[in-house]
């Protein structure tokens, strides 16, 4: 599973950082690089979870296409 923490430093545009199970950094990704990067997670087949700075975690089951 990805995890997809949303920084907000005050600074525009905020971005997303990308960690997997194990806590290592996957990625960085600006704000308009994140529905590409999900469709992409998506079609893979893998699972994410959006934490955003709301504290509010919308979770995503990735099922891959039969």
């Amino acid at each position: 599973m990805i995890h997809l923490f949303e920084i907000d430093w005050g600074a525009e545009p905020f971005y997303w950082e990308a960690y997997n199970d194990n806590d290592d950094y996957v990625c960085t990704l600006e704000e308009n690089e994140l529905e590409e990067y999900l469709d992409n997670l998506r079609s893979d087949g893998l699972d994410f979870v959006l934490h955003t700075q709301e504290e509010y975690d919308e979770y995503h089951v990735a099922l891959p296409s039969l």
